[in-house]
């Protein structure tokens, strides 16, 4: 069994919670940014999303997440990961 890393990050319409596998300091540091610029870049986008179709994008836009949990405010939840 692997160790797990990661952060959570908002938006207007959703909490999203993001993982990967953890690794040396510099790398989960850099991962953990990367992903929360994305969200931020992408916010409008995601907002529109239902949850499903937004860890679909994560899955797709960052192939070392290994976990990925999207709830919006309307209680609809999606997990996903590999």
């Amino acid at each position: 069994m692997k160790l797990l890393t990661g952060g959570t990050a908002k938006t207007t319409n959703c909490q999203i919670e993001f993982m990967w596998e953890c690794g040396v300091d510099s790398f989960n540091r850099r991962m953990e940014k990367l992903v929360s610029e994305w969200i931020a870049k992408n916010e409008k986008t995601l907002n529109k999303k239902l949850p499903h179709q937004a860890v679909q994008l994560f899955l797709e836009e960052f192939p070392d997440l290994r976990y990925v949990e999207v709830k919006d405010y309307a209680f609809r939840i999606s997990k996903g990961g590999r």
